[in-house]
């Protein structure tokens, strides 16, 4: 999740209030969330294309990596040969011929990786 507010000094006590409520919902959850929060400069496309880098550096040194971080050595392999497939989407079939094993043994490991990480 990704909040955009202009204008943030203006927020009352209870709108500030359900604001960090639902951040603190949004990453209890373990999802990523970001708040850009601007004082009198409105936000255009140039500002969010220059934050952009920014903020997936910090999903990569955060979000990302507790999750790999915690995975089991199997699931780290899949995660790796997703990425050595080098183009997305990666098939599983793709996943599977660089783990040099079938679909049907990586399988549960997908279903792991995509529903339960």
């Amino acid at each position: 999740m990704c909040l955009f507010i202009d204008e943030i000094q203006y927020l009352k006590d209870d709108e500030f209030e359900a604001l960090i409520t639902a951040i603190h919902r949004v990453n209890q959850k373990g999802l990523p969330v970001t708040l850009f929060a601007i004082k009198n400069k409105n936000i255009d496309i140039t500002s969010v294309q220059e934050a952009y880098p920014v903020f997936e550096k910090s999903l990569d040194d955060s979000f990302f990596k507790v999750r790999y971080d915690r995975a089991a050595p199997k699931e780290k392999e899949f995660m790796l040969a997703m990425v050595a497939c080098g183009e997305v989407p990666c098939t599983i079939a793709q996943v599977a011929n660089k783990m040099n094993t079938n679909m049907k043994s990586i399988s549960p490991l997908r279903v792991i990786l995509h529903f339960g990480f």
